[in-house]
């Protein structure tokens, strides 16, 4: 046994089959209304995006500091989504996420295929 499987920690947590297998079947369901035009369906994900390195971790010789100069640069974010209908819907936004522009996005998204 590993240190990690020994470490109470680190124990994955069984899923719930029934509530797994009810979730598949929305899912499916949606999924199938997407593919006969009924509904349009959204893929979203989010990044985060900066040209310069954050330089959160590092090796170091025991006994030594860290002495990596820490530049901060502004980072850009982007909410997207896929359309199953095959569209692309993003916003591009710099500083923090947070709710009010997520649900943004989510509100001007859907009055756009509510239509």
């Amino acid at each position: 046994m590993s240190l990690l499987e020994n470490d109470s920690t680190f124990v994955k947590k069984k899923r719930d089959e029934q509530a797994f297998k009810q979730a598949r079947q929305e899912i499916d369901a949606l999924i199938a209304r997407a593919e006969s035009n009924k509904i349009v369906l959204a893929y979203l994900d989010e990044a985060g995006f900066s040209c310069v390195h954050s330089n959160r971790r590092a090796w170091t010789k025991i006994g030594s500091q860290h002495l990596i100069p820490v530049i901060r640069g502004q980072k850009i974010n982007v909410l997207a989504a896929l359309m199953s209908s095959g569209e692309l819907e993003d916003i591009m936004f710099s500083g923090s996420k947070s709710l009010k522009i997520f649900t943004y996005f989510v509100d001007e998204t859907s009055d756009k295929y509510n239509k």
